[in-house]
């Protein structure tokens, strides 16, 4: 069951990073100019990633957690079932967090 919750975090955090590493590496076009550099696209994708990371690990700390509870409360769902609900409301509870916060 915590299986199932950890792969709803890690496959798409592994996408996200094999298709970061596919970007160009050269700074032939510049994505963030705010501050007077051009940086390559796969340095502000690997950089985006770096940002996220914590809150990436605390949304499924705690949807693994919530998962557990939901185990304990009802043995009839599914594990697919309680690791999705889980990392429903993990991911929305940090996300509302991070964002009141920051």
């Amino acid at each position: 069951m915590l299986a199932w919750t950890i792969a709803l975090f890690t496959v798409p955090m592994l996408a996200y990073l094999a298709w970061a590493w596919t970007r160009s590496g050269t700074a032939d076009s510049c994505i963030n100019v705010a501050d007077g550099t051009c940086v390559a696209p796969r340095t502000a994708a690997l950089a985006g990633f770096v940002d996220a990371f914590p809150g990436v690990i605390a949304a499924t700390a705690l949807s693994v957690a919530i998962s557990a509870g939901l185990r304990r409360l009802d043995y009839a769902w599914r594990p697919v079932t309680i690791a999705l609900g889980g990392s429903v409301i993990g991911a929305g509870v940090v996300t509302i967090v991070l964002l009141t916060f920051r």
